[in-house]
């Protein structure tokens, strides 16, 4: 059995740790606050947005537009992979992680261009096959409106030069403050039926996308409209990852944060049967030594 001092050294081990896990789950309140407020609204903007981008491509079937191009098969796909930057929040990164292995496992490695977006997808695929064309990291848990821009330019440049037929983003989607679900999202080539099929369009009313007036003209309402609309897409990803982000770590350290107070009522139990046996023993020393000297 551990000593009295080892006994305590560990309750005061796990007393300090007790503090670390309730500052982190605190923090990650208030961060999964500020970010999910800020998912819901580019949601709804992004939302706003692809019923825009849907109508303007339904109803210009003919504008030849490099967005729209289609390769059947894909090719060579390249995947934005959204992680976070830290651990300490469960099987998040797991979660993600497994659902890229399946997709790529499905493609091929050798057909597949990976972006890692947070250190933790950086590193599991840093010694792996798959090319690596890009990585953005210490995001800090905030959304960055500006690095997303430039990932969102680097698969634009590769899919209109056609290095790729397909971009896909995977990420954890937030769902409630329990729950996530890793999600793969195509982004590119842009379908107007996908588009307005996930904001409950069905593109068939009178005043719908055949109506359209172009003003100045199509070309410069399409270069502005579709690129809003994918770095708007790409920073919805990325909050809506963040958000699952600190759900799960909130989740996990205050686990933690309970499983310390059972450590440490385990450990105190501990302590005072071994304090108890401590003086029982003593008495019992006393007492045969009181008997002894009767003798």
């Amino acid at each position: 059995m551990p000593s009295l001092k080892d006994l305590r050294n560990r309750i005061r081990t796990v007393v300090n740790t007790q503090k670390i896990t309730k500052a982190m789950k605190a923090i990650s309140v208030s961060k999964l606050r500020r970010v999910q407020a800020s998912m819901e609204n580019t949601r709804r903007y992004v939302d706003a947005l692809a019923r825009i981008t849907g109508r303007l491509l339904q109803g210009t079937p003919d504008i030849d537009h490099p967005f729209r191009r289609l390769a059947d098969p894909a090719d060579r796909v390249v995947i934005v992979l959204i992680t976070s930057d830290r651990g300490m929040c469960g099987a998040y990164n797991n979660h993600v992680l497994d659902k890229a292995k399946k997709l790529i496992g499905e493609i091929g490695e050798s057909q597949v261009d990976l972006v890692c977006v947070g250190k933790k997808g950086r590193d599991f695929y840093r010694k792996s096959n798959v090319n690596m064309i890009g990585e953005y990291l210490d995001f800090g848990g905030n959304v960055n409106a500006q690095v997303m821009a430039e990932v969102t330019d680097l698969v634009v440049e590769r899919f209109v030069s056609e290095k790729c037929d397909k971009v896909v983003v995977v990420y954890n989607s937030f769902v409630n403050m329990v729950k996530y679900v890793p999600t793969g999202t195509e982004v590119l080539p842009l379908d107007p039926a996908e588009l307005l099929d996930d904001d409950g369009e069905d593109g068939g009313d009178d005043d719908g996308p055949a109506n359209i007036i172009f003003e100045p003209d199509v070309e410069s309402v399409f270069g502005s409209t579709l690129e809003r609309y994918l770095r708007i897409r790409m920073v919805t990803c990325q909050a809506d990852a963040l958000t699952a982000e600190h759900s799960a770590r909130m989740i996990a350290m205050s686990n933690a944060t309970d499983n310390c107070d059972e450590l440490k009522q385990s450990l105190t139990i501990q302590m005072n049967k071994a304090r108890q046996a401590m003086i029982t023993k003593e008495l019992l020393e006393i007492v045969s030594g009181a008997e002894a000297l009767k003798g």
